[in-house]
């Protein structure tokens, strides 16, 4: 037996941290009477997560390593991302207490579920194996299921909750039977063995595309598998059959086009704080994760080119998601469906970076456009959801543009905030997100004229990728400044009382702040992002892989369908 060593207690000291701080707010719930203010709930919930943060910086100087025997990774990336789910987090329990008040669901369990949500997300973007990544992803969402139908008495909520649940079991058995088809293919579960034996078929992508139809085909007549390995056309076919669902059952997470459906329902129903860390950090999530999925274990040529490759599906994905997203953000006339759509045209936005990582020679340093990115929409979609929820009561919720009339005048501060947001959105300067923007397509440009143009349309094709999403992007700025126009041109149609509570414009405020000083001075921002994606463990390009053992070896590919159930657990468990 393989023994656990201090180094992999050590690499998940962040999750015991917020672990802990979940159990301990349940606990306090228990003790609370039904009465009693649950507000320093919040801030219990808020400390936790910078505790967590706070372990994370402490681990900085940690060595890339792989840590339980190939199933984890502790590295720069995986803690710079667990800063930002921990603040996406905090931010989101400040600023709920006063809504949920308001909506006569102010209970505890809001804020462990926020912090279990969040431990399920930094195991996901430190996952080295399969296993673990499943596992890390049912966490975050089971907890996010529950945030989205959290106002009982809400039908919306319920809905909400409901279609979020549904789709999201779908699209999990979508990721679990990509995984069977790429274990089927390799004999490993682990992202280092999975691009040892895709690299190791020496099998160019076209010989693939060739042969994939014949895999389909002798998959769907239930023909031996005996000639299927990771070391033949028809292996790497079943692989990139594999990928294919995997990356389909991440669109979903991260709502691109036409695997969004869900979003626009889920976000008009769900709690409006929960719909930011919704729209937000489970996008993040996604996003890291995949990340690294593409860098480690998807990087062989034959399944990262081609027509079946990953880059062609992120490229039209990308494309898809930019335009949809945008054209029908501009018809809308709900504000919380409005930002939804342009979730849509964000994911589009981040799988652009996606197809400069994977374009032609393959540079994983573009990623760190992808991480900027990830940071500058998170501070501009939690703030600008914290906003709406802060002017939100229990019948009069913030959704019609005209709901906005004339508050910018009567409150301010929120004016201005909701403006800073919606200009960072926008990719408007001096915001974030425009140097977010700038840095994805700037990516692209330098894939487009460094790339091969093998089993790809060639530079064209990104510099097509890049002009259409420039041309979306001026064509969404009307409904971000659609909000402005209401916020500030508009004579005043609804009364809004103030019922400060400190935390949320704290949270608020913090959103706003970081996201004209990381506009401005972007400089530190972008360095943590390169570091990054350069301290990442187990890249494909051997840049920084420093492994505390070997990785995993890949086991022989299953030729027959095993007999014994629990010879299928133990070579699982083994990988």
């Amino acid at each position: 037996m393989q023994s656990i060593q201090g180094i992999d207690i050590l690499s998940t000291l962040p999750f015991i941290v917020v672990t802990v701080f979940g159990m301990l707010v349940l606990m306090l719930e228990v003790f609370q009477r039904e009465a009693d203010d649950r507000q320093y709930l919040s801030w219990v919930s808020a400390l936790g997560f910078a505790a967590t943060a706070l372990a994370a910086f402490a681990l900085r100087y940690a060595p890339g390593v792989s840590t339980f025997h190939g199933m984890n990774y502790l590295d720069g990336y995986s803690l710079v991302l667990t800063h930002l789910f921990c603040f996406a987090g905090a931010a989101t329990s400040l600023v709920a207490p006063r809504y949920l008040r308001e909506h006569g669901a102010d209970r505890g369990e809001f804020h462990a579920l926020l912090l279990f949500a969040v431990g399920g997300m930094m195991l996901m973007v430190s996952a080295a194996d399969f296993v673990v990544l499943f596992i890390a992803l049912e966490i975050m969402s089971i907890a996010v299921y529950a945030l989205a139908a959290y106002v009982r008495r809400s039908a919306g909520a319920a809905e909400a909750g409901m279609k979020y649940f549904l789709l999201g079991a779908f699209a999990s058995a979508i990721l679990l039977y990509g995984i069977a088809l790429i274990y089927g293919a390799t004999g490993t579960t682990n992202f280092e063995g999975i691009r040892a034996a895709l690299t190791s078929g020496g099998v160019s992508a076209a010989a693939v595309s060739d042969t994939v139809f014949e895999a389909i085909q002798a998959a769907a007549t239930g023909a031996s598998l005996d000639d299927v390995s990771a070391t033949t056309p028809a292996g790497l076919s079943l692989a990139s059959m594999g990928i294919l669902l995997v990356m389909v059952a991440f669109a979903f997470k991260i709502a691109a086009v036409p695997f969004h459906m869900w979003a626009p329902d889920a976000y008009t129903g769900a709690p409006t704080p929960v719909v930011g860390f919704m729209a937000a950090a489970v996008k993040a999530a996604g996003v890291a994760a995949l990340l690294r999925l593409v860098s480690v274990a998807f990087f062989a040529e034959p399944v990262r080119m081609g027509m079946f490759g990953w880059v062609q599906i992120a490229f039209g994905l990308a494309m898809l998601s930019m335009i949809v997203g945008n054209l029908v953000a501009i018809v809308q006339d709900n504000v919380k469906r409005m930002l939804a759509y342009s979730s849509v045209a964000h994911a589009g936005y981040l799988l652009v970076g996606f197809v400069a990582v994977g374009y032609g020679v393959g540079n994983i340093n573009y990623g760190s456009a992808l991480v900027f990115y990830l940071f500058a929409y998170t501070f501009a979609t939690v703030g600008a959801f914290g906003a709406l929820a802060w002017l939100g009561r229990r019948g009069h919720e913030v959704e019609r543009y005209e709901d906005l009339n004339g508050l910018g005048y009567r409150y301010p501060w929120i004016g201005l905030v909701l403006g800073i947001f919606m200009l960072s959105s926008a990719g408007i300067p001096p915001a974030a997100g425009f140097i977010g923007k700038f840095l994805v397509f700037k990516a692209a440009i330098g894939a487009a004229t460094t790339g091969s143009a093998a089993g790809f349309a060639g530079s064209a094709g990104l510099i097509l990728l890049v002009t259409v999403g420039i041309l979306v992007s001026i064509a969404g700025v009307y409904y971000y400044l659609r909000v402005i126009v209401h916020l500030f041109m508009k004579p005043q149609e609804r009364e809004v009382v103030e019922q400060p509570f400190s935390g949320a414009k704290l949270a608020i405020a913090a959103c706003a702040v970081l996201t004209i000083v990381f506009g401005l001075v972007p400089g530190r921002l972008i360095d943590a992002s390169d570091r990054a994606v350069t301290q990442m463990a187990g890249r494909a390009d051997g840049v920084y892989m420093r492994s505390e053992r070997p990785a995993p070896r890949a086991e022989a590919p299953l030729t027959a369908p095993a007999t014994d159930p629990a010879r299928q657990l133990a070579v699982v468990i083994a990988d």
